[in-house]
């Protein structure tokens, strides 16, 4: 089946506007003057945004609503149940105890903060 001669153009022309747009995209993009203006933008718009009073008084909702949650728990436990995560987890926890044990201040300083916290009577109730 022969393809229109205008089939092929219009086929032809598509894909030599898109190679166009892209490479003038990557040089604009690629363009630091560019780059830092944009970026100096989308700051100064994040920075707007979160200064109304509306998006602080009802973005928590939306953050924590239950969609969201479920979101995030499915997240966590699907990140803690990664084998290479657990293992690098286990080895970090290991070196870091090592580490802390290690120094004497900063053991000395758990030992008082403990210390305190068994007498914090207001804790234990």
């Amino acid at each position: 089946v022969a393809l229109p001669v205008f089939a092929v153009v219009a086929y032809f022309a598509r894909w030599v506007l898109v190679l166009v747009l892209r490479t003038v995209v990557r040089d604009v993009v690629a363009d630091t003057r560019v780059r830092g203006k944009t970026c100096a933008a989308f700051h100064g718009m994040m920075t707007r945004l979160v200064e109304t009073e509306e998006f602080q008084s009802t973005s928590a909702d939306v953050m924590m609503s239950t969609i969201v949650e479920g979101r995030l728990k499915a997240m966590f436990l699907e990140m803690l149940r990664e084998r290479h995560l657990a293992d690098n987890l286990e080895h970090m926890s290991e070196r870091v105890l090592k580490g802390l044990s290690q120094n004497h201040e900063l053991k000395q300083l758990i030992i008082e903060q403990m210390k305190d916290s068994l007498q914090d009577q207001e804790l234990h109730r």
